[in-house]
């Protein structure tokens, strides 16, 4: 599994978190702090603990390393995520669709 226990502080809270998405894009289970956006990126696909809770963290990992099952299940929603909302050909159709581009001028601009 992939564990992104970040911490939040008076001058900074974690962003995107990019390593979670590559996780992600790997079939990785995530675990991850409730700190900043990271709740927001793993979305229903992953476990979210309290930042700061060493317990809560290694009872979420302890979980996983127990259950095949979640792990496979976890990896694989946190794949299709990946691929559904962060990947490039992703980000660039939620570009077009903010600009107003047709799906034609988007299926020609993946092709070049």
């Amino acid at each position: 599994c992939l564990a992104v226990p970040s911490l939040t502080f008076s001058q900074w809270k974690e962003q995107f978190g990019g390593v979670i998405a590559d996780g992600m894009a790997l079939g990785l289970p995530v675990v991850g702090s409730d700190s900043g956006s990271i709740p927001e990126v793993i979305g229903s696909t992953g476990l979210i603990v309290p930042e700061n809770n060493a317990d809560a963290l290694a009872e979420a990992i302890g979980k996983l390393r127990k259950d095949a099952v979640l792990r496979a299940r976890l990896g694989e929603l946190g794949k299709q995520r990946f691929y559904a909302e962060f990947e490039t050909a992703a980000y660039a159709r939620k570009i077009a669709r903010s600009l107003g581009l047709s799906e034609r001028h988007n299926a020609a601009a993946a092709v070049t």
